[in-house]
């Protein structure tokens, strides 16, 4: 006999702060990786670079490695906490969407014609038009990959509202084999970011809908936790060794790069599970979270990224040098995540405020012009 659904889909959704620490957690997870990644980032005309990819028996870069692609886990956090909430929803919110694309758009402005006001800064002209359309050129193919996913999950969310058990557990396990454990292991790609979603947003709906005696285990959700983290850690360490006897293998510490990592996926599931059952809250890690988005495209706009982060490596080679390249890493992340959230703390009271009010603005005007459209339309054909 079927277990019966035990959740409303559109049911108006809880947040609670022990899902915003984890998302803080992932965000810093997020920049980490940002950090690293320049590290490992050859750029004209700069010394600084280090190989990320090649194997190595030096412990302090083989765990640089390992921070290198904490940014795949922290997507898999964001993606699959968006995810359990978006499944009690029964529409796009676009007028939410309009304010994001406003947001993005206007950071992405401000970082352009701060750098075009600076003496000695060269913004390419890849940066330049790329900084006019941010989310078509994909600046941030985060943004740009959510921002269409909010367009289908209504669609999904009716899918799976109209499939019984079996017929979502077919559906949820197909996906599962077919683009997340044979992409993660078989060192493949079959999809986009996108179709990879859409799969673990199938996975994510059947454990919501019948499967929430795992979701709410604290003892099952550690034991996946723990495998998550050790299986990682294995998959880094395994690849390194085959890559000193197999040389074909070498400058393969990228395996764990890709957003479809088992483990990462793992890790992020027990992770939202525990931080589901987590019971307070907290008006500062509700605010810090909110800032999330902003502190993204703050610290990865394509400007910032290919100036100012390789300026920042380049002064620590020259001036401290990589004996201590832990201990940099760390305070280059410290200090990249405060002052992320400072300047969104900035724009979020001095500029979204009115840049949301145009947007809103925007959103009603279009919306009558849609309409109008739609009336028009309806009235020629009858």
């Amino acid at each position: 006999m079927q277990q019966e659904c035990t959740i409303n889909l559109y049911k108006k959704p809880s947040r609670k702060s022990g899902v915003e620490l984890f998302k803080i957690f992932g965000i810093l997870l997020v920049v980490i990786s940002h950090v690293v990644q320049t590290l490992g980032t050859e750029f004209e005309g700069y010394t600084y670079t280090h190989d990320l990819t090649a194997n190595t028996t030096n412990p302090t870069y083989l765990f640089l490695a390992l921070l290198r692609y904490s940014g795949a886990l922290g997507n898999s956090i964001f993606f699959i906490c968006s995810a359990w909430f978006l499944l009690d929803s029964s529409k796009t919110n676009k007028q939410k969407i309009l304010r994001m694309l406003s947001d993005i758009w206007i950071i992405s402005i401000l970082w352009l014609v701060v750098s075009l006001s600076i003496p000695g800064i060269d913004v390419t002209n890849e940066m330049l038009w790329k900084s006019f359309i941010p989310t078509l050129a994909q600046n941030n193919w985060y943004t740009t990959t959510y921002i269409i996913f909010c367009f289908f999950y209504p669609l999904l969310n009716i899918i799976i509202k109209n499939c019984d058990q079996k017929k979502l557990f077919t559906i949820s396990l197909s996906f599962f084999l077919t683009y997340i454990l044979i992409v993660c292991f078989g060192g493949f790609q079959l999809a986009s970011n996108l179709t990879l979603w859409i799969a673990i947003y199938f996975v994510i709906a059947y454990f919501k809908l019948y499967g929430l005696n795992i979701c709410r285990s604290f003892k099952i959700n550690l034991i996946l936790l723990t495998i998550g983290l050790v299986g990682n850690i294995c998959m880094l360490l395994g690849a390194n060794i085959l890559g000193y006897i197999f040389p074909a293998l070498a400058n393969g510490l990228q395996v764990g790069s890709g957003n479809a990592n088992f483990f990462h996926l793992l890790i992020a599931f027990s992770g939202l599970n525990l931080s589901l059952q987590m019971k307070f809250s907290s008006k500062f890690i509700n605010y810090i979270s909110s800032l999330s988005l902003l502190v993204y495209v703050i610290h990865e706009n394509i400007i910032f990224r290919g100036i100012y982060r390789p300026i920042a490596w380049q002064w620590i080679y020259d001036n401290l040098g990589y004996n201590n390249i832990l201990l940099w890493t760390l305070l280059y992340v410290i200090l990249l995540f405060i002052s992320s959230i400072l300047l969104a703390t900035l724009y979020k009271f001095i500029l979204q405020k009115p840049i949301h009010f145009l947007s809103d603005y925007a959103y009603k005007l279009f919306t009558k012009i849609g309409n109008f459209f739609a009336n028009w339309i309806y009235k020629f054909k009858n």
